[in-house]
C-alpha cells in the first residue's frame, strides 16, 4: 500500500512504498501532465549523478498507459521542513535532525552535491530547499546528509554555451522573474541566506 507524503509540479505526487524489500520514495507522474520523453530527460541524469552521497538515489523508474513511476531514496524531509519548522508533522526522526542542525555542514554538503553535477556538465537550474532533502548517513551513524533532488530542469551542456543559450540555462526562478519584486530564491547563496531562519 503507497502512503502519500507530498505533491509537486506537473502532476507529480510522492508515496512511501518499498521495492525489493527496501523503503522507498516513489515519485509517479501523471502522463497526462508531464509527458514520458521529459520524464525520462530527469531520470537519465540523475542515474548519471546519484553515485555521489549528496544527490539522491534512483533506484528504479517505470511507465505505463497512465503513469511514470521512480522509485527513489527515501528521506526524511527536506530543508524547507526545517526553515518553516514543519518537523513535527514529519518522520518521528525529523524533531532530532532540527535539534542537531548543523549549516556549515550543510552548505558544505549542498555544494558538494552541486561540484558534482557540474564535473558531469548538469546545471541542475532549481537548487531551492524544497529540492534539498535530508537523509540517513548510513551505517551506525547518527548523522544526516543532505542530498540534491528535484531533478526536472536539469540541462546537460553537450557544448560551450553562447550568451542567447546561457539565458535559457539561468535559474528556473531567474528565467520566470521571482514572485512580487522577491530576490531570487535558487542558488546555494540564497539557500545560505534563507538558513539563518533556523534558530540553531
Amino acid at each position: 500500500m503507497l502512503i502519500k507524503l507530498g505533491s509537486g509540479s506537473r502532476g507529480t505526487v510522492v508515496y512511501k512504498g518499498s521495492f525489493r524489500g527496501r523503503l522507498v520514495a516513489v515519485k509517479r507522474l501523471d502522463q497526462k501532465l508531464a509527458t514520458s520523453t521529459l520524464a525520462k530527460h530527469e531520470v537519465d541524469l540523475l542515474k548519471q549523478a546519484d553515485h555521489h552521497p549528496n544527490i539522491i538515489r534512483c533506484f528504479y523508474d517505470d511507465a505505463n498507459t497512465y503513469f511514470f513511476d521512480i522509485a527513489l531514496e527515501l528521506c526524511h524531509g527536506s530543508l524547507f521542513d526545517l526553515i518553516e519548522q514543519n518537523h513535527r508533522t514529519k518522520h518521528p526522526e525529523f524533531s532530532k535532525i532540527a535539534a542537531s542542525f548543523n549549516k556549515r555542514l550543510a552548505l558544505h554538503e549542498i555544494a558538494c552535491g552541486v561540484e558534482h553535477l557540474h564535473s558531469l556538465d548538469i546545471l541542475h537550474r532549481n537548487i531551492c530547499p524544497k529540492n534539498i532533502l535530508i537523509s540517513s548517513a548510513g551505517g551506525k551513524s547518527d548523522r544526516y546528509r543532505m542530498v540534491i533532488s528535484g531533478f526536472g530542469h536539469c540541462q546537460q551542456l553537450t557544448i560551450r554555451p553562447t550568451k542567447r543559450a546561457s539565458c535559457r540555462l539561468r535559474a528556473v526562478q531567474m528565467a520566470e522573474g521571482p514572485p512580487d519584486g522577491e530576490p531570487p530564491r535558487s542558488s546555494v547563496g540564497t539557500l545560505a541566506l534563507r538558513l539563518r531562519k533556523i534558530s540553531r
